[in-house]
């Protein structure tokens, strides 16, 4: 299994400088190479921090022919920016728990332990205990 957890703006709101704190954690490291299944090979996620006025949702997508299931989790620009960094980080990790566990639980891929790849990503957040306000 690849996991990809990144983010695609930086406009002073301190996402991208989070999202290589969570890195340098682990997880590319932590599940390379696990089985959950043939369903899917890798997952990303994608933080984006948009202003309000930008339409936009968490979206989860599923590509059957490539085992890709890709996930935008959105922040809000206005309020995010705004928040001091260990409130930043609790919110962040907030989504991964929610959002992020909650698409993978409901994405369709047939062969793929959803829920094994769900308990075990929840364990490492728990292990590296990074977010907790």
């Amino acid at each position: 299994m690849k996991l990809v957890i990144t983010c695609d703006h930086r406009l002073g709101d301190q996402v991208d400088v989070l999202v290589d704190e969570l890195n340098s954690r682990g997880p590319r490291e932590r599940f390379l190479g696990k089985d959950y299944g043939a369903g899917l090979t890798t997952i990303g996620v994608v933080f984006r921090c948009l202003p309000k006025s930008v339409a936009g949702y968490d979206r989860g997508r599923l590509n059957r022919k490539t085992k890709f299931y890709g996930i935008n989790l959105r922040l809000f620009h206005e309020e995010f920016a705004s928040l001091p960094l260990h409130k930043k980080r609790s919110d962040i990790r907030e989504l991964l728990q929610n959002n992020f566990l909650s698409g993978i639980r409901s994405c369709a891929a047939h062969d793929f332990d959803a829920q094994r790849f769900a308990d075990d990503f929840s364990s490492w957040l728990a292990e590296i205990d990074w977010g907790h306000s």
